[in-house]
């Protein structure tokens, strides 16, 4: 039997001239909702023939969102849903592999007009068990103590942690503070049994990784 999950517990949506929206009733179980009713939370005000064009195309081998026949800006925000889907669901056991990895983890602190230190905590297999900012600085300094730096790593039993830092003046070359500080946190992490893997000083087009450079 093949079940179909647009009729399931539905009744959320009412249509009104050819569009969809959501009846005043609060959804309190998403869980409950169909395909047709999450799109249309998505996509609020979209016509009945725009949501259907995507729901009878999802299930799809090869679907891509690209081919669907809906407006620009409809793809646009389903684009942004499930990408933020997919990084949400990487979460829940989140492997972090590369630099890359991390850069993207912590790159929204770029727009910071201080020193912002960021510290992400890794399981041995890479599993990423929190993010966390440890200290704000000054335009261009902040100052970063080992205490903070291990204190949330120690409690998650991390294994691992990357430490990095944006740089408002728009440079990524490392200050010789950076790396004083950087040769430190080696060092009380070897003593912890954590070990500080990478150190990156990033902006919002490019970063500068201590470990690909040899200084760690």
């Amino acid at each position: 039997m093949t079940y179909d999950l647009n009729s399931i517990d539905g009744g959320f949506l009412r249509e009104e001239g050819g569009l969809l929206s959501l009846r005043s009733d609060i959804i309190r179980d998403m869980g409950r909702a169909s395909d047709r009713e999450l799109l249309s939370i998505l996509l609020p005000g979209a016509r009945s023939c725009d949501i259907e064009s995507v729901v009878s195309d999802m299930y799809k081998p090869g679907f891509d969102i690209d081919f669907c026949d809906i407006p620009d800006e409809m793809r646009k925000m389903l684009d942004a849903s499930i990408e933020i889907g997919r990084r949400l669901g990487r979460r829940k056991s989140r492997i972090l592999l590369d630099t890359e990895d991390i850069y993207r983890e912590v790159r929204h602190f770029a727009s910071d007009e201080k020193e912002t230190c960021i510290v992400v905590a890794l399981s041995g297999g890479g599993e990423m068990l929190k993010t966390y900012v440890v200290s704000v600085g000054l335009l261009n300094k902040a100052v970063i103590h080992p205490r903070e730096v291990f204190s949330d790593a120690i409690r998650l039993r991390a294994a691992v942690i990357v430490i990095a830092h944006n740089h408002p003046s728009g440079s990524i070359e490392p200050s010789q503070d950076d790396k004083d500080i950087t040769a430190r946190l080696v060092k009380v992490g070897q003593l912890l049994g954590i070990k500080l893997l990478d150190h990156l000083i990033f902006t919002d087009e490019r970063y500068y990784s201590f470990r690909e450079h040899g200084l760690i």
